[in-house]
């Protein structure tokens, strides 16, 4: 990094310090980014900020994100390179924001991870207590494994959602949607398990 650019990032950090009165973890992630991003333009023989401009930052980004970079991570290099440029510009040290309007690339969504049979198996193995909440939650568990359930549409359920004759459960899912789903004998049994207990944690039986 050139020593110019290097001072003009410590008199930043600075003004963070004591202008901003920013905390010194937030002043830190600050300098490192602005010092990561500082270290990319040295390589380019770049060694004042006024010669900076958007296409070189877009650039210097999106070589970050080919090495791994993820997008929250340059989203605040980004934050940080735009409050640089402000307080430059207050300075009257430049005449624009070259990071003004510059998005960083969105890191791909991961999905949820879900159990395995086995890791399903064992968790509903462990659900072996005796006490009426224990039973609850063996309960929730069941639903949830057998018929597939999300959490909200757990919630959602009521005594009157399980036909216990017809080995079926109505769920309300996304958009109020109700749709009838099998429920296996398991998952029956420890709802009936639950119901016999539970008058024992109801305030008002």
């Amino acid at each position: 990094m050139s020593d110019a650019l290097h001072r003009d990032i410590d008199r930043f950090l600075r003004h963070l310090a004591t202008a901003r009165r920013l905390s010194p973890h937030t002043t830190k992630n600050y300098g490192r980014d602005l010092r990561e991003f500082a270290g990319l333009l040295a390589e380019r023989d770049i060694d004042d900020w006024t010669q900076v401009d958007a296409q070189q930052v877009r650039t210097l980004i999106a070589a970050l994100h080919r090495r791994g970079r993820g997008g929250k991570s340059l989203a605040r290099m980004l934050s940080s390179l735009r409050s640089l440029y402000r307080w430059l510009l207050r300075e009257g040290r430049v005449s624009d924001n070259p990071a003004q309007g510059i998005s960083a690339p969105k890191s791909p969504r991961r999905l949820p991870r879900t159990l395995d049979p086995d890791g399903a198996a064992h968790l509903l193995d462990h659900q072996n207590g005796d006490k009426p909440a224990d039973l609850r939650d063996a309960a929730i568990m069941e639903l949830m494994y057998s018929c597939g359930l999300r959490l909200a549409e757990v919630l959602g359920l009521d005594l009157e959602s399980i036909d216990f004759s017809d080995a079926s459960v109505v769920v309300t899912g996304k958009g109020n949607r109700a749709r009838q789903l099998p429920v296996g004998a398991p998952a029956l049994e420890a709802v009936r398990r639950w119901l016999r207990r539970r008058p024992e944690l109801l305030r008002e039986p």
